[in-house]
């Protein structure tokens, strides 16, 4: 069976939608994506701009090309402005259809499309964007106040950094009750995940992208909700959709969990490809990372090899050394993080992360390693560092590393 351009409407009228999908059916090539698939991929996007949301529609739109997900878009509108036709050019829109619809105008488009299409295939570049398999990675703190935030924003924005910006990263914040994401980046957000939540039937990745904060670095944030919310919002299966879909629209997700080891938590964990226990060198701290882990354990996830440890706020006069760390915890460090608080009190009170405030700082260093590690995308150590990259890694991070150390251990 030959091959269907596959077709996604986001109409807000039903009448109008369904006109529309009824023209697109009677060309034979198309076919329309039920909604059940919405979070897929698709060849065309027609998309409703309304009059007094055009600049964030034209936003979405940049968005869904640059992550893959649509190939082109074409708009439609009741009373669209000049201006908005005139950006909606520059952002590579190629149709537009006026609302009283004309059925053969829409068919005409249709197969100048289709003509694209075919010609994208025999030059052998698919006119279907490639779906995404993203890696989730999950980080808990050993305690309260260890940092988790500041390891998992500054992790976010080094991933995005890395390759050009090449690679599509998500943060989302479920430390409960309130997260601090959204402050150390500086970001004032209308929509949180709990709002995901709430929307779960109708969440689709143009939705989605109508909720994610986009941050300069890159960075597309989901931030942690300012009231009070409601752990019975978050259904493992409402998490699951929501990674689910997330997975298909980026590389990495990194999910800030805090300290809690509470319901949210634990089914993240299940659902992440790797959980990151952030600690730093103190006696109750290393207690408590030896308790979370007994506790992933007794739960039968995630696997031990799943779990990866980071040292944070490293000195190197610490009563504690990093290898008397690890002879109790019985597990090696997947990185250390050295001390530097006068930068990150000063990047946190100015809302930026440590790679644009000082990229040239050790501790800035250290994230940019990290990163490349967890993407596969590092240069070769100066000879002579040792590493502090676990034996035990997951296969998908094997695969990349080549299961080779990176990381200098700071002097103890």
């Amino acid at each position: 069976m030959p091959e269907k351009i596959l077709v996604r409407c986001k109409i807000k009228s039903e009448t109008l939608r369904k006109e529309l999908e009824e023209i697109i059916s009677s060309v034979e090539g198309f076919y329309v994506q039920r909604a059940d698939s919405s979070s897929e991929p698709c060849d065309l996007l027609i998309l409703e701009v309304e009059e007094d949301n055009q600049e964030e529609e034209l936003r979405l739109i940049n968005n869904l090309k640059s992550l893959g997900i649509v190939s082109e878009v074409f708009l439609t509108s009741k009373n669209p402005s000049t201006e908005t036709l005139l950006q909606a050019l520059r952002t590579g829109v190629r149709e537009f259809f006026p609302q009283p619809f004309n059925r053969e105008e829409i068919r005409s488009a249709l197969w100048r499309f289709q003509e694209r299409w075919i010609e994208r295939k025999i030059q052998g570049e698919s006119g279907k964007a490639t779906p995404k398999k993203g890696k989730l990675i999950n980080l808990l703190g050993g305690k309260g106040g260890v940092g988790t935030t500041t390891v998992a924003v500054n992790l976010a924005v080094g991933l995005s950094g890395l390759g050009g910006g090449s690679q599509s990263i998500a943060l989302v914040d479920l430390s409960l009750p309130f997260g601090d994401v959204a402050l150390f980046l500086g970001i004032k957000h209308l929509f949180d995940w709990a709002e995901a939540i709430r929307n779960i039937t109708r969440l689709d990745a143009a939705y989605l992208m109508n909720i994610l904060f986009r941050h300069p670095s890159g960075v597309y944030v989901l931030p942690s909700p300012t009231r009070l919310p409601e752990e019975s919002e978050a259904t493992f299966e409402s998490l699951e959709a929501l990674f689910a879909l997330m997975r298909t629209m980026f590389d990495f997700i990194i999910i800030d969990s805090g300290q809690s080891l509470g319901r949210i938590a634990r089914e993240t964990s299940r659902l992440s490809d790797m959980s990151i226990v952030v600690t730093i060198l103190s006696l109750p701290c290393l207690i408590n990372v030896k308790r979370i882990l007994s506790a992933f354990r007794d739960l039968g996830f995630p696997s031990e090899k799943d779990v990866q440890l980071v040292a944070n706020r490293v000195q190197k006069n610490s009563l504690v050394s990093i290898k008397e760390a690890e002879e109790s915890i019985k597990k090696k460090f997947m990185a250390s993080i050295p001390n530097n608080y006068s930068l990150v009190s000063s990047a946190i009170n100015q809302g930026k992360p440590l790679l644009a405030l000082d990229s040239g700082a050790e501790i800035s260093r250290r994230f940019k390693e990290l990163s490349a590690l967890l993407s596969g995308n590092r240069e070769e150590e100066e000879e002579g560092k040792t590493g502090l990259v676990s034996s035990k890694l997951p296969k998908w991070l094997t695969k990349v590393s080549g299961g080779v150390p990176i990381f200098s251990r700071t002097s103890t």
